[in-house]
Order: C-alpha cells, then structure tokens, then sequence
C-alpha cells in the first residue's frame, strides 16, 4: 500500500533557493571586531577541547580515570559565568527548573561517558565517535521535535557522517 506523498513531512525543505553572496557587504561583519572575536572566541575553545581530548588519553594511559573530576572545573566555570549574567539580568526562568536540571544531568552524564571512553579506546577514535554528535541531534531533533532543516543543513550533515566513515574506515585498518 503507497503512502500519498502529501501526507509524509520530510525534515527539510529545499523550496528556498539557494543564494549565493553577491557583495562584499554581506562578508563585512566578518573582518568587524564582533566577528574576528567570535572567531577568535572559537578557535580557543577548539584548542581548549583539544586539549581536554589529550590529557583525557594522557591519564587514561597511566592508568588514571577520573571522568567526573575532569569535567568539574568546566560545570564550574558555566554555573559562574551564566549564574551570573542570569542574576545581574533578574529576569526569572523561561524554563522550568525541573527541565533544566533534567538537561544538566544529561550534559554531566553525556561527559562523564565521553571522558570514560578515553580509558577503553584511542584518542583517535572517542574523538570520531564524539563528531558523531551533531548529526546525532539533527535526527533525534527531527524525529522528537519535529524540527525542519534545509537542504543546506541536511547536504553539510551527510558530508559530515561521509567523513566520519571515512576516517573509521581508514582507522580500522591501523587496529
């Protein structure tokens, strides 16, 4: 028995066209203050992960395993910073507390379990099964959520998992 086409909702929509930068202005923000910290912003938290993926495998090869631990000065520095800006705005939650302490938990967890697996496998391959992630939450956001992506997010996704195959592929050999 066929499904009529118009009742099955796919997660994203390709009916915008896509548009291209036609001008100089669109990239301006880029090379603006605002942007080169942005950008600067994120290429130190990509050396801070970094480096937390590193002394992660460094303890796990000494034997160490101290995966709570290690993710304690990062909650530390969250609850402060956000705590703060949350106290100075004195705004009340839009969020029930409930559900907030709910996503923390999965946060905490979600980290213990990454850390935890620096002391079963190599940096190499946490570090792969963890870029699984973001693809992991666009199909978990579209199926849970109901949430639409165009075509753009869903072609970048599948570029991301095709890379991400690749790289297992080219890792099992070395095993």
């Amino acid at each position: 028995m066929a499904i009529p086409l118009a009742v099955v909702v796919l997660p994203w929509d390709c009916r915008e066209e896509w548009r291209w930068v036609s001008s100089w202005d669109e990239w301006r923000w880029v090379y603006s203050r605002d942007g080169l910290k942005a950008l600067a912003l994120g290429q130190l938290m990509s050396l801070l992960l970094t480096a937390t993926a590193t002394c992660s495998a460094l303890l796990a090869a000494r034997g160490i395993s101290i995966p709570t631990f290690q993710s304690l000065l990062n909650y530390l520095l969250l609850a402060s910073v956000y705590g703060a800006i949350l106290m100075h705005r004195k705004t009340p939650l839009t969020v029930p507390w409930r559900v907030l302490l709910l996503a923390s938990f999965l946060d905490v967890e979600g980290n213990y379990f990454v850390v935890l697996a620096f002391r079963f496998t190599s940096l190499t391959r946490v570090t792969l099964l963890d870029c699984w992630a973001i693809p992991a939450a666009m199909l978990l956001a579209a199926l849970c959520l109901s949430t639409r992506y165009h075509c753009s997010h869903v072609l970048g996704a599948l570029l991301c998992t095709a890379g991400l195959a690749v790289l297992l592929l080219s890792d099992a050999g070395k095993t």
